[in-house]
């Protein structure tokens, strides 16, 4: 690849807010110029250096600020050797008229539908299989959740988290920690599920419980009411939404990540960015039990669980029971594929060099991969 190709990337969230391409961005600073094209939020703006951001105006109707997010967006293209794609709805229509800047293009998804109701998650997953077919590259977070697509070629670039330092821990204490949203996660039964472990040991063992993140008043009002009911107010911390920059030191202090998501067919194929998040902290995670995480929860970095409050009592008892076999270097160590920083070398960079074409074999679309890697 020639020296510093010029790459973009997309994405409608403003720059710094999501956390995926985000990372990825910083890191391909390291191979290539970088700029980043999105909406402005008008939300407090985060600088990277080596990162060029181009924001795209939301005043206007709704119609109309998508419309000009997609004319200037195809206007920006022919300047870049490739540009990536993190799906949005209506995506398809950069499209229209561009010629063979199309083979210049890969379109990723972070996500498929995660809507409780059926009908609209077969909706939104028609719609996004429609739009994802009409790109000639096409990038999925995990391999499971292109086949649940029906994709057969594809790539996959995936989730991954940022290294944090690992002290060494003490637990004489539990000191759990949650970092994401609390939108349909049910974050209640964990909280009910340390209110049971707590009773069982009568005050013998020491809990703190962090949640980082934000919800709905009625998800947070459920929350609350677990707090209440189990007399958890001295125990369970809930701090608000943090930048995720600033969570750093809460991981460090805690000693047990909690990664809890109801186990549906919706969650199923969807891998948890916290997880990852944990692992590189060093960190042993009590995880629900999806097929995603069955992949990576292994006896040496935590413990699964059903989503239930019972079950999560359940793998507390694990956890402190072998509290000492845990090693944070051993953890971070052998999640270390994990990092940004590593998959843009092995797998995001090597992509795009062949989507610019540089190696031979690039006239024909990449093909699958697992993605499971030994922890």
């Amino acid at each position: 690849m020639s020296p510093r190709q010029r790459i973009l990337l997309v994405t409608r969230d403003q720059f710094g807010y999501h956390v995926d391409p985000y990372a990825y961005a910083r890191e391909l600073t390291r191979h290539c110029d970088v700029t980043y094209f999105c909406w402005d939020y008008n939300r407090p703006r985060v600088e990277a250096p080596g990162v060029e951001v181009i924001y795209s105006s939301r005043d206007g109707s709704l119609i109309a600020r998508n419309r000009r997010f997609v004319r200037e967006l195809k206007n920006h293209l022919p300047d870049f050797a490739a540009s990536l794609i993190f799906h949005f709805h209506g995506a398809s229509l950069v499209l229209s008229g561009i010629g063979e800047l199309k083979e210049r293009l890969v379109c990723d998804v972070r996500t498929g539908s995660v809507n409780g109701r059926a009908i609209q998650r077969l909706i939104k997953n028609t719609i996004l299989k429609a739009e994802m077919k009409a790109f000639r590259h096409n990038s999925f977070i995990s391999d499971s959740l292109g086949k649940s697509l029906g994709f057969t070629n594809y790539n996959v670039l995936p989730l991954g988290a940022s290294v944090t330092d690992a002290p060494v821990r003490s637990y004489d204490e539990l000191h759990l920690l949650y970092v994401g949203t609390f939108e349909t996660r049910d974050l209640e039964e964990s909280i009910a599920g340390l209110g049971l472990f707590y009773q069982r040991h009568a005050g013998e063992v020491r809990c703190k419980y962090t949640i980082i993140g934000g919800g709905s008043a009625a998800e947070k009002q459920r929350m609350r009411a677990a707090v209440t009911r189990y007399g958890l107010d001295e125990v369970v911390e809930m701090t608000g939404f943090i930048q995720r920059d600033k969570v750093g030191p809460y991981l460090s202090r805690a000693n047990v990540g909690v990664s809890y998501v109801p186990i549906t067919d919706y969650y199923n194929f969807q891998p948890v960015t916290k997880t990852y998040e944990y692992f590189l902290a060093g960190l042993p995670v009590i995880a629900t039990a999806t097929h995603e995480h069955r992949l990576i929860i292994k006896p040496h970095n935590g413990v699964l669980i059903k989503n239930t409050p019972e079950s999560f009592a359940e793998g507390l008892e694990v956890i402190y029971r072998r509290r000492t076999d845990f090693s944070a270097t051993e953890i971070r160590e052998r999640a270390a594929q994990f990092s940004y920083a590593h998959i843009v070398d092995t797998q995001l960079m090597p992509y795009l060099r062949r989507v610019m074409g540089t190696h031979p074999g690039s006239n024909t679309k990449p093909v699958a991969h697992e993605n499971t890697l030994p922890l």
